[in-house]
């Protein structure tokens, strides 16, 4: 099963730390969090008035709905309510001993494999794995540990004469990380998902977008 997912955080630094993250399953139930405990003292202008300022939830609200979790909390809370909807949409069964500790899988109930799929993913893989999870290794055995990146997706697209490719003094990678994403996901899907830019779960859905309407 494949989850595609986003992240917002603050700033492309070395210690940077979660502001939300959105995810959304193959089978469209969703998963949006917003991280209590980041770290304000980073928070720069731009991600004030681009990311913070757009928030949705109240601190420690919770709104839970047939087809989307959504949370306001601390790196250990939003940990245990993402586990708890991992085993929802895979079937598996986690057991824990403490926060931010080693989530061990049944072995009678390991559910389905879920590969996490993003957008130029690093930062977000990163600090999926290391702030939330307490390293690579403390993830689910049943979650590949390894984020399939759409950005080479559309790269090997670019690469083929597509006719985005608008900076022609760049190539490959380069080129694939300029692209506009909201234009790329309406040629090869059609449509945009609703939400606005820099909303994490917003940016889940069009990561989905893309990376199934350029598999159609």
């Amino acid at each position: 099963m494949n989850v595609y997912f986003d992240t917002e955080f603050t700033g492309l630094v070395p210690n940077t730390t979660l502001i939300s993250i959105g995810m959304v399953a193959e089978t469209g139930e969703k998963f949006y969090a917003e991280f209590t405990d980041y770290d304000k003292d980073l928070v720069t202008d731009w991600i004030q008035k681009n990311v913070v300022d757009k928030l949705v939830l109240k601190p420690n609200e919770s709104i839970i709905t047939k087809d989307c979790w959504m949370f306001s909390g601390s790196t250990n809370y939003i940990w245990n309510r993402l586990l708890i909807w991992f085993e929802k949409i895979s079937g598996a069964q986690y057991e824990t001993f403490q926060d931010n500790a080693k989530a061990y899988i049944h072995p009678e109930h390991l559910g389905e494999q879920i590969q996490l799929v993003s957008d130029v993913c690093h930062y977000d893989m990163y600090l999926l794995q290391n702030q939330v999870f307490g390293g690579a290794f403390n993830m689910p055995v049943n979650i590949n540990p390894v984020c399939y990146d759409i950005c080479q997706d559309i790269c090997a697209r670019e690469v083929a004469g597509d006719d985005l490719k608008w900076y022609p003094n760049m190539n490959g990678m380069a080129d694939a990380f300029y692209v506009s994403r909201e234009m790329f996901c309406k040629k090869v899907a059609g449509d945009l998902p609703e939400g606005k830019r820099h909303n994490a779960l917003y940016d889940a859905k069009v990561i989905k977008m893309i990376y199934e309407g350029m598999r159609k």
